[in-house]
């Protein structure tokens, strides 16, 4: 198994290739503003970059969010799926800021029965968990 290390970062200059996998299905979210206002992380495996995070902290009602918007992996390059581990870190760090929420959005499609019946796509699905 190789070593996976998960650090902060300035630029995401390197991560091009991962955004390249990012679906574009969902018509209120944009990669650039992502890429300008959300803190970015490298994900590395061996030390060789295999992917990204872009996340921020939102206050909303007096809560604590941590919402990651971009998660994009290569489990060729990490050497398996690592993204069980890589959430865990993830919600870690969102105890360790202090959030009250972790959040995020997903890709993959979950049909809810009656949004076939009524004409809508399932274009990503929300997921949160309480952290207090």
């Amino acid at each position: 198994m190789k070593k996976i290390t998960i650090s902060s970062v300035e630029t995401d200059a390197d991560f091009e290739p991962f955004y390249a996998k990012v679906p574009r299905v969902d018509a209120t979210f944009s990669l650039d503003e992502c890429r300008e206002n959300f803190q970015k992380l490298a994900i590395k495996a061996d030390g060789e970059l295999c992917g990204c995070v872009l996340f921020d902290i939102k206050e909303v009602e007096s809560r604590r969010i941590f919402f990651v918007s971009v998660m994009s992996i290569d489990v060729e390059k990490a050497g398996g799926d690592i993204g069980a581990a890589v959430y865990e870190w993830l919600e870690q760090t969102a105890k360790e800021k202090d959030c009250d929420i972790f959040c995020f959005d997903s890709a993959r499609k979950g049909m809810i029965a009656y949004a076939r019946k009524f004409g809508w796509q399932a274009v990503n699905i929300k997921y949160a968990k309480a952290l207090k």
